[in-house]
């Protein structure tokens, strides 16, 4: 099944989600309470036709709001990286400037490195 995809927002409320094509939008407080009223409300639309899971929900965020809600990341450290700017990436966070999707790519590509780096740790006890 292909995913669906939901643009999730944050502001000084909480955050809010919305699907990128459907009538189907909710707010939340939390990230885990904003992935129940996504089920919950794609399901109420969807009624009988499918009953969509956690793993049928893509979220696509802005570089923005990424770093609003990931703030314990060094936006800096990233990009460093992915061999980007610091004025430059700055300029993205504040919403001065947009990133290509060029530059979008080598982000996600050092996000999701560092991501992997971080599952392959582990700790002697």
């Amino acid at each position: 099944m292909k995913k669906e995809t939901f643009i999730v927002e944050i502001d000084k409320d909480g955050l809010s989600a919305y699907h990128e094509s459907r009538p189907i939008f909710t707010v939340a407080h939390s990230k885990d309470e904003l992935f129940n009223n996504i089920l919950e409300a794609a399901n109420l639309f969807y009624e009988n036709e499918k009953v969509l899971k956690r793993e049928d929900i893509a979220i696509q965020i802005d570089f923005k709001t990424f770093f609003k809600e990931f703030d314990y990341l060094k936006a800096n450290a990233i990009a460093k990286r992915a061999g980007i700017n610091n004025s430059l990436i700055t300029q993205y966070i504040k919403g001065i400037k947009n990133p290509s999707e060029k530059q979008l790519n080598k982000l996600l590509r050092s996000i999701r490195e560092i991501g992997r780096e971080l599952g392959s740790i582990s700790f002697e006890a």
